[in-house]
């Protein structure tokens, strides 16, 4: 049966080793610098030569004990590695006038449906990591290509910084911001072939789980109504996303996402007693929020009518996280009563996203309440 070594294994190798230099009990790592004779043919002894290439081809290092042993007799001088010295990295891809990149496409490698053709690159790349999705900018600004104009050339360099909307260019590229190289990441990792990774705290924040940001048009269909239609909705298992779409001809040539996610938050805020005997594993308390959400899930079914509802959970299987301790009784429950498969973190957005926001909203309105009495 076939295998790979896949490259998130990859990741979680490099994740390791570069926690490697900050855990409690580190490892400890030099950089050395040797080698001061030529690289030659050298002859021992006995008379017989040993091939060590050249100064301008020098040999290609072996895995082996013995290859270990020379590295540790031609050694001058070592440098201790510290965790300051090191960063993770992607192949430097600079934004250049008149190149093409590849929009980002998580089923690079895959059968196109009904096909035994890979579904390939416009560059022609055969997986996700070696396509041309991304560029760095003169200004160092990182982004992402979520659009590349069914393979047009560049023309104009992004510049937007937003950490929530993209910015399409007007050779139709669409883009979006990631982050910006510091200028210790420049000097110290910025090489011809490589630049560092980096994160943007608000660009992070700002980011909606499941949302749309491109449409690609498959089949253009006939027979339709010439015009901009605007705020069509997204059916599928999201919400609140809203298109545009241009018929031209009656066909569709074009779909704009004017709304790519979000939601409506409403509820109510009530005080009530925690019997629980253990802070960290509060088991009477979950299933009280999972009796009322099953509760609040029957009396909207048959007001929603047809619409599909789902329940949410503030519930994480983790095992570090204190409410695992209710996970199979809470899914049972909700099964039992609702006949609805439950989500529950990480995958319950709702209570990830949604729950944190309301609760954030209520503690504001209290401050303002209590503002207004002073």
């Amino acid at each position: 049966m076939p295998a790979i070594i896949t490259n998130k294994f990859r990741i979680h190798n490099s994740e390791q080793f570069f926690e490697s230099f900050s855990e409690a009990a580190p490892n400890v790592y030099y950089l050395g610098i040797g080698r001061p004779q030529d690289f030659t043919t050298s002859t021992r002894p006995d008379g017989r030569t040993e091939n060590e290439g050249t100064d301008s081809a020098s040999p290609t290092p072996t895995d082996s004990v013995v290859e270990e042993f020379y590295t540790f007799d031609d050694l001058l001088a070592v440098k201790k590695i510290t965790s300051s010295d090191i960063s993770k990295v992607i192949p430097r891809r600079n934004w250049t006038n008149g190149n093409v990149y590849d929009m980002y496409r998580h089923d690079y490698g895959r059968y196109i449906t009904g096909t035994t053709t890979v579904k390939t690159s416009t560059s022609g790349a055969s997986n996700l990591y070696d396509a041309t999705f991304y560029v760095k900018t003169a200004a160092n600004r990182v982004y992402k290509c979520l659009d590349n104009a069914n393979g047009a050339v560049v023309a104009e360099e992004p510049t937007t910084t937003s950490p929530s909307s993209t910015q399409t260019t007007s050779d139709g590229y669409k883009w979006k911001y990631m982050y910006t190289l510091s200028s210790s990441q420049v000097a110290n990792f910025l090489s011809t072939d490589f630049m560092a990774v980096a994160s943007d705290s608000g660009v992070q924040s700002a980011a909606l789980n499941g949302a749309i940001d491109t449409v690609i048009v498959k089949s253009a269909g006939t027979g339709g109504t010439d015009g901009t239609h605007t705020n069509i909705p997204i059916r599928g298992d999201g919400s609140g996303g809203v298109v545009s779409v241009v018929v031209s001809s009656g066909s569709v040539s074009s779909v704009t996402v004017t709304t790519a996610d979000g939601c409506k938050l409403f509820g109510e805020t009530t005080r009530e007693r925690d019997y629980d005997q253990r802070v960290d594993r509060p088991q009477m308390r979950l299933m009280n929020e999972v009796y009322k959400v099953a509760d609040l899930y029957l009396k909207l079914v048959p007001v929603l009518a047809e619409r599909p509802v789902e329940v949410h959970l503030d519930i994480s299987p983790d095992p570090e996280n204190g409410s695992n301790c209710v996970v199979q009784q809470a899914i049972g429950y909700i099964r039992g009563v609702c006949n609805v498969e439950p989500w529950v973190k990480p995958l319950a957005f709702a209570a990830s996203c949604a729950a944190d926001r309301y609760k954030e909203l209520a503690s504001l309105a209290g401050q303002a309440a209590r503002l207004r009495a002073a």
